[in-house]
């Protein structure tokens, strides 16, 4: 494997390990509610994967990075949603960067 490309796996999994951990800690700090929106936020990828033969922009825009970056800003600086919103963003920015790293 080139370096470049080890250089590249590391740090798409080290994102990844951060981000996991980010998740179940965000998780068990607020309770149930948050637990449930990580659970759909690791959901939506696949919801896009099943829709990708009937919707394909939808489904490349479900697993596009920004939607769930804009999500965790939103959920940061909106008085609405709060910690639950955050981390079902964690979580589907967390499935999004795993999904990365297979070949």
């Amino acid at each position: 494997m080139p370096i470049a490309k080890a250089a590249r796996v590391s740090g798409w999994a080290l994102l990844v390990g951060f981000l996991a951990v980010f998740t179940v800690f965000e998780s068990a700090k607020y309770g149930l509610v948050t637990t449930t929106g990580a659970v759909v936020g690791l959901a939506i990828p696949e919801v896009a994967g099943r829709l990708s033969g009937r919707a394909p922009r939808t489904a490349a825009a479900l697993r596009a990075w920004w939607l769930p970056t804009v999500l965790l800003v939103v959920a940061m600086v909106s008085p609405v949603g709060g910690p639950p919103l955050f981390t079902a963003g964690l979580g589907w920015l967390t499935r999004i960067t795993a999904e990365r790293l297979r070949p």
